[in-house]
């Protein structure tokens, strides 16, 4: 009796080198790493807003035309693509970032709330726990 996977993939094999999308999944459990560090504070939240919480392959060169370079600009990609070289990443949803930019824009926390998908609450919380942190770094 075969087994469900072999089922669902016939007779194409399971090394990972030919299944590209096994060898993203496995290139996924690197520790996170700093978007807003590699792309800078703007870009890193356009590709929150645009690809937040999602998988995306990051191509060893990057064109203007990739969807990454049309959503956070040419020079962002390039540097994303320099630090991730060809592999999958997760895009951070950086709702830390996301609170405190719409936040300085002057946006109420209902307003908050619905771009990042929580509660008036939740954004109360997520800025008294920002709010906590800078204080207890000084």
């Amino acid at each position: 009796m075969m087994g469900k996977e072999t089922q669902l993939r016939g007779s194409m094999p399971a090394s990972s080198e030919q299944r590209p999308e096994r060898v993203c999944a496995e290139r996924l459990e690197r520790p996170r790493f700093n978007m807003q560090g590699i792309v800078g504070a703007a870009a890193a939240i356009a590709l929150a807003e645009a690809l937040g919480g999602t998988r995306i392959y990051v191509p060893a060169k990057m064109k203007a035309s990739h969807r990454l370079a049309r959503i956070a600009g040419i020079e962002a990609a390039r540097a994303l693509s320099e630090a991730c070289k060809g592999s999958c990443i997760r895009v951070p949803l950086e709702r830390e970032l996301r609170a405190v930019h719409y936040r300085s824009q002057g946006h109420s926390q209902a307003r908050i709330a619905h771009r990042l998908g929580l509660t008036e609450n939740g954004v109360q919380s997520l800025l008294k726990r920002l709010v906590a942190r800078q204080a207890e770094r000084k």
